[in-house]
Order: structure tokens, then sequence, then C-alpha cells
């Protein structure tokens, strides 16, 4: 059903943080999957990259989420950090499963984009 753009943005977005509290990652990943097409310019842009980030990393389905983040054409500093981790964790599942030469690929990915700059001694991290 086609409603005010505004309402059917906000509806959307609360149905996701609903979801979010429920637990049911799956549910928002599906609800936000497509935000940024269909919602261009939302100034609620930043929170639903928290919540997808946020269920991406609660959820354990790495090789999904890694296809929807490569799929993006502008991602922002907060889902590039859930890019960096989701990568990271999808290379140790994979060498844990014993498929070392297909961690190797992914976990360069997860170097593409730190978070934050690696410690050097002297100093504590």
């Amino acid at each position: 059903m086609t409603f005010d753009k505004v309402i059917t943005e906000n509806a959307t977005l609360k149905y996701a943080q609903v979801n979010y509290e429920l637990g049911n990652t799956q549910e928002v990943i599906a609800a936000l999957r497509d935000f940024p097409k269909r919602f261009p310019r939302s100034k609620n842009q930043a929170a639903a990259d928290d919540i997808l980030s946020e269920s991406f990393l609660n959820s354990s389905d790495y090789a999904q989420a890694l296809n929807y983040l490569d799929n993006l054409d502008e991602r922002s500093t907060k889902l590039n950090a859930t890019y960096q981790r989701v990568a990271y964790l999808q290379a140790a599942t994979l060498y844990n499963n014993n498929r070392y030469q297909d961690a190797l690929p992914v976990l360069d990915k997860s170097l593409k984009y730190p978070r934050t700059r690696p410690c050097a001694p002297p100093l504590r991290c």
C-alpha cells in the first residue's frame, strides 16, 4: 500500500526498532534492507544504519551481511565499522571450519575498513 512517504518511512523505521528490541534480527534486516533506496536523503538514515548494523552483528549469518554490505553504493561510517567486524567474524567462522583458503580473502576485506588505528608499542590500547 502506498501512503504518505513520511508516514511510510517512519512506520518502516519504527517496525524495525520494535523487531530489534524483540530480537527478530532477520525481520529488521528485511525491513531495512532497501531503506536507502526507498527513502533517499532520509533524515532517519543514521538511525536506520545503527539498527541495521547491530542486527547484522547479532545475526550469525555473516555471509548474508557481507553480501548486502558489499552491494551497497554508499556506506556510512557506522556501516563501514560493521563491515569490518562482520568480515572478521565471517573469516573466523571459515577458519574454524578448516576453510583456510576461503578465510584469507574475507580477512583481507576486514582490513579495508579499520575502525580505529592499530596500537603500536609503547602505547596502551
